[in-house]
């Protein structure tokens, strides 16, 4: 509708009577007379917490592109090719920006930042050489030991390990999400006495 020159804009409400904000980016472009631009993102579904994401966009008005990852309004990267670290699990809408002139466009794809599993190697520990000693990890996921062949079974929580020398054991736990932890313990191995 229209009255003394000025447009109302009335977007869609939802059935909670909640108004997106990608209504009034529609309702913004239509108003300018603008044309929004086609856009193409590369924008992943999941992450783990810690890890290094990268996002991608390109778009038709070959104008700079702004990223708000967390939602709160606030540009956290400029450009093309951008990443960014997600410090704590949680659902976050990931928005991009652009402006041209008077026009202005935004996009915003959801993404779901999973926690890391937890991982524990177990206590520090000291054998005599060629000494049988049971390693006992714990952690919410599927174990990995390394070195694999100094262990009876590097897939399993616990794994017993016979070691010649001092050595440093990594166990590796793997979530349903593909998120990673990892925890580190020592056996220390003592040469035998020689016999007299």
């Amino acid at each position: 509708a229209s009255n003394s020159g000025f447009t109302l804009i009335t977007p869609n409400l939802d059935a909670t009577g909640t108004v997106s904000v990608s209504d009034f980016d529609v309702a913004w472009d239509n108003l300018c007379g603008c044309v929004p631009p086609t856009m193409t993102l590369d924008v992943p579904l999941q992450a783990c917490v810690g890890a290094t994401v990268s996002f991608s966009a390109t778009s038709t008005w070959n104008a700079p592109l702004r990223w708000d990852f967390n939602g709160d309004g606030v540009e956290d990267a400029t450009g093309n090719t951008v990443s960014y670290v997600f410090s704590t699990p949680g659902t976050f809408a990931v928005r991009i920006l652009t402006d041209m002139g008077a026009c202005s466009h935004a996009e915003e794809r959801t993404l779901v930042v999973h926690p890391l599993p937890t991982a524990n190697a177990g206590p520090d520990a000291s054998v005599c050489v060629g000494e049988a000693h049971t390693l006992t990890g714990s952690g919410d996921g599927s174990f990995q030991w390394l070195p694999a062949a100094m262990v009876s079974n590097p897939h399993s929580a616990q794994t017993v390990a016979s070691p010649s020398q001092t050595t440093t054991f990594t166990l590796t736990v793997v979530n349903a999400f593909g998120c990673t932890a990892r925890d580190e313990v020592t056996i220390t191995a003592f040469a035998l006495p020689s016999a007299n």
